[in-house]
């Protein structure tokens, strides 16, 4: 299953920088998505590093997120960037066990329309965790921080 979320991600990376390199041949930025316009900006930027930063930032948003279900999990998500999950019904104790590679991770929980409730997970660097138990309730999760690739799997509380 991580394969397939991986080449996922590679896949939609591969698709937006076609549409870049054809944007800059043949399509002028009106006729674009206007998802595709902040990855078009980049090409703007002098500096290779702030330009691959600026591409990488945005190609990860455009990155769709994965929700897959492990044995043993409630739900499991995969993704990139920030993001913030829709409705969840969760009807037992739980607790979100995560990974991320962004220099900067937040996990937090929200209420069901869409207020932060409170930080569950912090992280400076690349590295892992899991929230304190959470209650039954309707949710959502919200990711914030730097670019880079996390996957977050909720879990009932023993």
């Amino acid at each position: 299953m991580k394969l397939s979320c991986r080449m996922g991600a590679m896949g939609a990376a591969a698709a937006a920088l076609a549409v870049v390199w054809l944007s800059a041949s043949v399509a002028s930025a009106q006729d674009l998505p206007e998802e595709v316009e902040p990855l078009l900006g980049c090409r703007e930027l002098q500096d290779s590093q702030e330009r691959l930063a600026c591409f990488d930032r945005e190609v990860a948003s455009l990155a769709p997120v994965e929700e897959t279900n492990a044995p043993g999990s409630l739900m499991e998500f995969n993704g990139a960037g920030e993001w913030t999950s829709p409705e969840i019904d969760i009807d037992q104790p739980w607790r979100v066990v995560w990974s991320s590679q962004q220099s900067i991770f937040t996990l937090e929980r929200r209420t069901a329309d869409d207020q932060l409730d409170t930080v569950i997970g912090f992280k400076t660097g690349a590295g892992e965790g899991q929230s304190d138990v959470g209650q039954p309730g309707t949710y959502r999760l919200g990711v914030r921080g730097s670019e880079g690739s996390w996957h977050l799997t909720v879990v009932p509380s023993r």
